[in-house]
């Protein structure tokens, strides 16, 4: 796998994949050594999660973590400077997608336009993956499409309540631009 951000960015956008379209999934962290002009040149949507989750997960793979891992302030900072740009980014919360794969992915296909398909809700066990940190994407790799929503209570570490109520200030700058589900039905129905 490609570790020089700015070149599989330039192979992606250049079109040496062979393919129009182009998901890629940043962690904020990763902006921060990217060239900026990229952001110009192509289309954004902001996945948002639940700071307290995000925590709980990490811990999970990490022996100990610090606010700098969790980049809450750089997702603000660059959905702020996404919109300078120009843009008007569709923000959605992970809970929201989960709850409604298909709505979901209709939302962003037309915010995107993009040709919805259905393949897009399942995909072969592995689904052609190849992350750098395996042990991040388990879930994912093991699977073959969203997993139904389920409500959980999540419990913060004691050890790390002073970075979630840092996380949750930039979370809560972010949180009510995301897009409701009534909102995704309005969208996508044309109303």
């Amino acid at each position: 796998s490609e570790l020089d951000g700015n070149k599989v960015m330039a192979d992606c956008i250049d079109g040496i994949y062979g393919k129009e379209v182009h998901y890629i999934k940043n962690q904020t962290a990763q902006w921060l050594e990217m060239d900026e002009s990229y952001l110009q040149r192509m289309e954004h949507f902001f996945l948002i999660r639940d700071p307290a989750a995000v925590i709980v997960s990490y811990s999970k793979v990490r022996p100990t973590i610090h606010l700098d891992d969790m980049g809450f302030d750089l997702l603000y900072q660059l959905y702020c400077k996404v919109v300078d740009l120009g843009f008007d980014p569709l923000v959605i919360h992970c809970d929201e997608i989960s709850k409604d794969p298909e709505l979901a992915m209709k939302t962003i296909c037309k915010k995107h336009k993009i040709d919805f398909d259905s393949k897009m809700l399942s995909w072969e066990k592995g689904g052609g993956m190849d992350p750098l940190f395996p042990s991040w994407y388990q879930g994912v790799i093991n699977s073959t499409g969203f997993a139904p929503y389920v409500k959980k209570e999540i419990s913060v570490p004691e050890e790390y309540t002073e970075i979630l109520a840092e996380c949750q200030k930039w979370y809560d700058l972010l949180a009510p631009k995301a897009i409701t589900q009534d909102q995704m039905r309005k969208y996508v129905n044309g109303d």
